[in-house]
């Protein structure tokens, strides 16, 4: 039987960067070989084991945050073309609707490949933390974006969003409805679980002796971590009972260091380290509301970790409030702080939570959806080859 050969292209691969590569290497770690085969075209590419077809593009390191950069795709067009001629893939998938993502989908197009994408960041949300409200050009800069975000995503034949709000923003924008297919993020089980053996080990080694709030995540401002000092700043103003912990690296890692001088900066972690946080902190934060997901959110709960979270992007389809976790207004320090109190001072409430997250994490396993993902795309590709010998 003839492999299913899939073209992956994306600015940025590198291992446990963030959400969006997570997603990327979960799929190459488990996708069947024996019937599948992906080549790839991207910018920088860190971590990946497996022998694959390669396109690595020259990049360009965005100038408004230095922790991205954007492949750049026009210097090199003869080479992507014979890539593609080589790879002949019946499917590309897309992970952006970056330069090099609308490049290549246009060469798509013109070969009658089909196209699919996952969404996976909020662009839009993204620019309000990059260009100020006063800015005059804010507005036509959102414009401009959402217009090729529309037009790149309605020339996919399948757009995967992770969860129903996010079908919902995409639809908003203008998206075509029959085009959206929900496809959720998932966990590695036997990395994020309940494990005694990872207790105490963290707060030894680290003189803690406080209940810990823990934050992990990119750390750059998108994030609302303008939020995440408030809160912190608060609690300190109230006593200082609580350690608060901070997992990962970015732009905003100085400054947030300097705004949080008590807190713990652990740096990047790799998910055993975070799931060992997990399992030794006493309660999650996560105020940003750009996620299209959240896989931190759920993470969390798999490890019996309360959530408190923002009430906006992909939180609102994971937490179910008072129940899983907790929703509150995403810039309303005191509301995180109250939550943060109740967590940990009402044990009856903290149960349920814990009980209920780790119900809800439970259906969200990385094997299943990955099968899942590459039955969807092999049903487009087979489909539009139909299409083409018909024509």
């Amino acid at each position: 039987m003839p492999k299913l050969k899939v073209l992956l292209v994306c600015d940025i691969l590198i291992r446990d960067y963030d959400g969006c590569n997570r997603t990327l290497f979960h799929i190459l770690d488990r996708y069947d070989k024996d019937k599948i085969k992906i080549s790839i075209i991207s910018g920088k590419i860190e971590g990946l084991d497996q022998p694959t077809q390669v396109l690595k593009l020259p990049n360009l390191t965005l100038p408004f945050n230095q922790d991205y950069s954007i492949a750049v795709p026009y210097f090199v067009t003869n080479e992507i073309h014979q890539f593609i001629d080589e790879v002949n893939p019946d499917i590309v998938h897309i992970t952006s609707p970056s330069l090099l993502g609308s490049h290549i989908q246009c060469i798509a197009q013109k070969r009658r490949i089909p196209v699919s994408s996952i969404y996976h960041t909020d662009f839009i949300g993204y620019i309000s933390y990059y260009v100020s409200q006063y800015n005059p050009l804010k507005e036509l800069i959102k414009h401009y974006f959402s217009s090729v975000a529309r037009k790149f995503y309605n020339g996919c034949d399948v757009v995967f969003a992770p969860t129903a709000a996010s079908k919902d923003y995409l639809i908003d924008m203008g998206i075509d409805e029959s085009r959206i297919s929900i496809w959720q993020r998932g966990i590695d089980p036997a990395i994020f679980r309940q494990n005694e053996a990872h207790k105490s080990t963290m707060l030894q080694a680290y003189n803690i002796q406080k209940p810990i709030v823990f934050f992990a995540s990119r750390l750059v401002w998108e994030k609302n971590l303008e939020t995440l000092i408030a809160v912190y700043k608060l609690s300190v103003n109230q006593g200082n009972k609580y350690q608060f912990v901070v997992g990962g690296d970015g732009l905003a890692f100085d400054e947030l260091k300097e705004q949080m001088p008590e807190a713990i900066f652990l740096g990047n972690l790799t998910q055993d380290e975070l799931s060992k946080w997990y399992n030794n902190a006493d309660v999650f934060i996560f105020p940003s509301i750009t996620e299209t997901f959240g896989n931190v959110i759920i993470e969390a709960m798999s490890c019996g970790l309360p959530v408190v979270a923002a009430n906006g992007g992909g939180s609102v389809s994971l937490i179910n409030h008072l129940e899983n976790g907790v929703l509150v207004t995403h810039d309303d320090a005191t509301s995180y702080f109250h939550y943060i109190e109740k967590v940990l001072n009402d044990a009856a409430f903290r149960s349920r939570l814990v009980e209920n997250g780790l119900i809800f994490s439970s259906k969200l396993s990385w094997p299943v959806l990955v099968d899942s993902f590459f039955e969807s795309i092999t049903r487009i590709a087979k489909f539009d080859h139909f299409k083409k010998v018909a024509s």
